[in-house]
């Protein structure tokens, strides 16, 4: 985010991807997987007014959007990762560990003023260590 007297520039960058996961052999408490990724990135660039905290408590502020641009490029990539598995049966929860590569072509986009296009290559490399719960219905 940029900031100076009068404005602010916010810059958000999204990713929407469709996702396939193929199941490898679990071996013993080990489950792996492969997922295989297709999609979009965006880029989305935003000017407003610079409010503060007297425009907020005067009720003064302007949340207008002075200025705004949208980039997207396509986007693939291939993801690998395992689950262990809890010891006890009666555990709802397991670790999962990932690693996932998008790779995508480069994206042009505006610096924050508009005077200028940036191109920029949107590769991503993302590791990921999560803790999954799973939560189990009364039985009837």
């Amino acid at each position: 985010m940029v900031k100076d007297s009068v404005f602010k520039t916010n810059n958000n960058f999204y990713t929407i991807n469709f996702l396939s996961r193929v199941k490898g052999p679990a071996q013993g408490r080990v489950m792996t997987y492969m997922d295989v990724i297709v999609g979009t990135k965006l880029f989305i660039i935003a000017t407003h007014y610079n409010n503060n905290l007297d425009n907020f408590l005067s009720d003064n502020a302007d949340y207008t959007t002075l200025d705004s641009k949208t980039s997207s490029v396509f986007s693939y990539g291939l993801g690998i990762g395992f689950k262990v598995l809890p010891k006890d049966k009666n555990t709802s929860g397991m670790i999962d560990i990932r690693c996932t590569f998008l790779k995508s072509g480069s994206m042009m986009y505006d610096t924050p003023y508009y005077t200028e296009k940036w191109v920029s290559s949107t590769n991503i490399v993302m590791p990921q260590i999560s803790y999954l719960h799973i939560f189990k219905g009364r039985k009837r």
